[in-house]
């Protein structure tokens, strides 16, 4: 595909965003995916002054810029290769390579085979079965192009076995590729156990995955932080200086330290080019809600107010009204008579209705109705 096509490519997924965007409708999946994406802004950036809409729109054209990407690795030739490349260098030895879901993050697999870097990919089951013709395409523009001498494979990151065949991998002098945020292994995305770390990331807290890690660690493997962005129109992929397990550490030490680094390198990006990271439509999955601050209740039953800096309030188009909660991305249905209500107190600025007491109590335990 030349320069001219994949223009057309990018700008036909725009137009398809805006065109699904323009025919969302209250409730379905991309307006909650909406919702969800602005709780995280909140929750993440606090006090951010976004334009929501706008935020989630640039977030899903990022994420379409990177499909588009991973079908065209010319693209590479004219990226910026920043950092230290001491691990592209023939003979450097096994390495884990870690990013994260930023920027072109495809261009990565394109980087290490044309340095001839054997790898393989750790991927959860769903990108393995929902992209396994993507990926058996790249497998074989590597295998006939002398221009990618590196070998490519897949791993599994849900099979039960895993660590051990990431170990082996590592062992017969294969190099590893894997993303942190995907938080993908056995257990799936939603796992939620004290094997996971806490990990600050930005204002909040995330629960990460420690398999990398400790595998680095067990290993004596270092591990690669990589990280794609764009600027402007140009690609780069940055390198930062391989960390080393530390024989001083601790295993639970070195997984904390080395996790938290990699996460607070993440953020430096989101800070200066936020929408480019695809994690602001999945982060929800991970938060670290034992860490989240509690959000009090309101003990106040007179001039009550809605509490937009928590919820969103729709009706779905059978009239039923919801209540999304920002704090713990939970949504309830609500009658249309309590949607009315609601709906109405919002547009006064407190509440007009007297109601019943007992729901009343109920809407102020939940914080939906606090003192205006």
């Amino acid at each position: 595909m030349n320069n001219s096509n994949y223009r057309q490519v990018v700008d036909k997924a725009i137009q398809d965003i805006d065109a699904s965007l323009a025919k969302s409708v209250t409730g379905d999946i991309n307006y909650r995916l909406g919702l969800e994406c602005k709780a995280n802004l909140q929750r993440f950036f606090p006090g951010n002054d976004f334009d929501h809409a706008a935020f989630y729109r640039d977030t899903l054209i990022n994420r379409e810029w990177a499909i588009a990407d991973e079908d065209n690795d010319y693209i590479l030739k004219d990226a910026e290769i920043r950092g230290d490349k001491t691990f592209l260098q023939p003979g450097a030895g096994p390495a884990i390579y870690c990013t994260f879901h930023l920027g072109s993050y495809r261009l990565i697999n394109f980087l290490l085979s044309r340095s001839g870097v054997d790898f393989s990919l750790v991927i959860d089951d769903d990108a393995v079965r929902l992209q396994a013709d993507k990926f058996n395409r790249i497998y074989e523009r590597m295998e006939r192009s002398p221009e990618y001498p590196g070998t490519f494979s897949i791993l599994n990151a849900e099979k039960q076995n895993i660590g051990i065949n990431m170990i082996r991998t590592l062992k017969s002098n294969r190099s590893l590729l894997l993303y942190l945020d995907g938080n993908s292994g056995v257990g799936g995305m939603d796992r939620r156990d004290e094997k996971l770390l806490s990990i600050e990331l930005l204002a909040g807290r995330i629960l990460a995955r420690k398999g990398i890690s400790y595998i680095s660690y067990r290993t004596k493997t270092p591990i690669v932080p990589v990280y794609s962005f764009r600027e402007g129109d140009k690609n780069v992929l940055e390198l930062l200086p391989a960390v080393y397990p530390d024989v001083a550490m601790s295993s639970d030490e070195y997984c904390q330290a080395t996790t938290q680094l990699l996460y607070d390198n993440l953020a430096l990006h989101l800070r200066t080019r936020p929408t480019q990271w695809e994690g602001w439509l999945y982060v929800q999955k991970f938060v670290d809600f034992d860490e989240a601050p509690l959000v009090a209740e309101s003990a106040a039953t007179e001039g009550l107010s809605f509490n937009l800096s928590r919820y969103d309030i729709y009706q779905n188009p059978d009239e039923k009204g919801v209540l999304f909660d920002r704090h713990d991305y939970s949504y309830f249905s609500i009658s249309k008579g309590l949607y009315t209500v609601l709906n109405d107190t919002i547009e006064a600025g407190c509440l007009q209705y007297q109601i019943k007491r007992n729901l009343l109590d109920d809407l102020c335990r939940r914080a939906v109705l606090i003192a205006a």
